[in-house]
């Protein structure tokens, strides 16, 4: 089990989203450890260890080498990643002001390094006939907006399909903006896929444009028969040191030399950082639950895939398997019951009537045995 002071730490300082914005993400975790941000630019290496688990979500600008060092420390000595990035540039908001936007990469410097973790981010976005909905202004009446739902193929909902822990018996989960994931061969690392799109999807690379006006045109299925793209992956095992054979960053004071140091670790990889964020209630700025989205007013299952993934990744999967029973309801043969109504409704209320009759003469029957015996 978990200490009850063990530490969770949010990266901030790459233009992460807002304590707001991740305020439910974070109280996942307050009732079983000490959750705060963390910016590794003032972080001592001896601190960092102080954490059973470092989330980096949806980071926006560089990192830095020593950062990375930082990181790679933390995992030299068996530490724990969630990494929920996003690769290529895309935003609704920026979308809705312009109508359209061009894709483009993003310069986070993290790419050498999740290679040599064994996984490659690439640039591109996942666009998925599975997707979830949202609000389109379609026309106006009386000088009102007439608003719509409409399906945005570039909110795919990943339907967990594998039967590993982390996903078992889960619903779907929403995300924004995805991209697709490929796992890099190294002997000393394993690799899982655990979350994948739709067999329906579609990549639109960097360098192409994407617009709202899109909702208005009707996908062609064709297009859209693909292999299953994998967008999550959990890696496990003794990482690489990333600078064997370089100097540690200027930076870095009291380095040490990490090629003797190599506990296994984990870390969970995911091509979207949206998938974290809570939305906001317009109306007084409190912010909703993660998973759930206020258009399609729906629950995904963003925030049970959270806890589990921490719960695994910090060796707690005792509490994975308590979340996660599986309860079926078996349902009746609707012919059967049917047919056999009369019956069953006889034997239901006959039944019971005969055994209190069969208890009752057995009951005058050993009183009177009883009885008998004593007068004789």
């Amino acid at each position: 089990m978990k200490e009850a002071q063990s530490y969770i730490g949010f990266t901030e300082g790459h233009g992460e989203p807002s304590d707001l914005e991740l305020y439910d993400a974070m109280q996942t975790f307050a009732t079983t450890h000490q959750v705060g941000r963390i910016n590794l630019d003032s972080l001592e290496l001896k601190d960092i260890l102080k954490f059973s688990l470092i989330v980096i979500a949806k980071p926006q600008t560089r990192f830095s080498e020593s950062d990375k060092y930082k990181l790679d420390y933390y995992v030299r000595h068996g530490g724990s990643i969630i990494w929920a990035i996003d690769q290529v540039n895309a935003d609704m908001k920026q979308m809705s002001q312009s109508g359209g936007q061009l894709i483009i990469g993003k310069e986070l410097n993290l790419d050498d390094m999740l290679f040599l973790y064994g996984a490659r981010l690439n640039y591109d976005l996942v666009a998925d006939l599975n997707c979830a909905q949202i609000p389109l202004t379609v026309g106006q009446v009386n000088n009102q907006p007439q608003i719509e739902l409409t399906p945005w193929l570039f909110y795919p909902i990943l339907m967990p399909v594998r039967n590993h822990p982390i996903i078992k018996n889960l619903d779907g989960i929403k995300t924004e903006f995805i991209g697709s994931i490929d796992t890099i061969a190294s002997p000393s690392i394993q690799k899982e896929i655990i979350l994948e799109s739709s067999p329906f999807n579609k990549s639109f690379k960097t360098g192409g444009n994407i617009s709202l006006q899109m909702v208005e045109e009707l996908p062609d299925p064709n297009l859209f028969k693909n292999k299953e793209k994998p967008v999550a992956v959990l890696l496990s095992g003794h990482f690489p040191y990333i600078f064997d054979n370089r100097p540690a960053p200027k930076e870095i004071k009291d380095a040490v030399d990490l090629k003797s140091i190599s506990k296994p670790a984990k870390m969970f990889v995911i091509a979207d950082g949206d998938w974290l964020l809570n939305q906001i209630n317009p109306k007084d700025g409190s912010p909703y639950p993660l998973g759930w989205d206020r258009y399609m007013e729906k629950q995904f299952a963003n925030k049970s895939l959270l806890e589990n993934i921490a719960d695994y990744l910090t060796n707690d999967e005792d509490i994975i398997t308590l979340r996660n029973r599986e309860v079926k309801l078996r349902l009746l043969d609707q012919a059967i019951v049917k047919r056999d109504r009369l019956k069953w409704q006889i034997v239901n209320v006959v039944s019971p009537l005969l055994i209190l009759l069969l208890l009752g003469c057995m009951q005058q029957l050993v009183r009177r045995r009883k009885y008998t015996k004593k007068a004789a």
